[in-house]
C-alpha cells in the first residue's frame, strides 16, 4: 500500500486500516510506504493496531524499493509455507494409507 499524505491525513488512513482489521476484512500482511501529513500520529495508531488479536503483519517502509523487496520476501515465505504444508498433507496421507494396509 502506497500512502503519500499531502492533503489526506495519514492518521485517517491508519484509522481506516484499523477498522478493516477489526472487522476481519484484512488478513494478509501489509507493506506500507507511509509519508506525509500526520505521519507521527499515524505511526502511533499503527503500533496500537499491532496489539490487536486479528492484526496481520504490518511492515512500514520508507521507499518503493524497500516496499517491493519486503513484498517479495513476504510472498516467498508464504509460498514456501504453502509448499511445506502441502507436502506434509501428502506425507500424512501416505502414512494413513500404509497403516490401513497393515491392519
Amino acid at each position: 500500500m502506497n500512502c503519500f499524505g499531502g492533503i489526506l491525513s495519514l492518521e485517517k488512513v491508519a484509522v481506516t486500516l484499523g477498522s478493516t482489521i477489526s472487522m476481519g476484512i484484512l488478513k494478509k500482511p501489509v507493506v506500507l510506504r507511509y509519508k506525509g501529513l500526520n505521519l507521527e500520529k499515524a505511526l502511533e495508531a499503527i503500533e496500537k493496531m499491532k496489539e490487536m488479536d486479528k492484526c496481520p503483519e504490518i511492515h512500514i517502509v520508507d521507499d518503493f524499493d524497500e516496499a517491493a523487496k519486503k513484498s517479495v520476501e513476504i510472498a516467498a515465505e508464504a509460498a514456501a509455507k504453502k509448499t511445506a504444508d502441502k507436502r506434509k498433507e501428502e506425507l500424512d496421507f501416505e502414512f494413513y494409507e500404509e497403516d490401513e494396509l497393515s491392519d
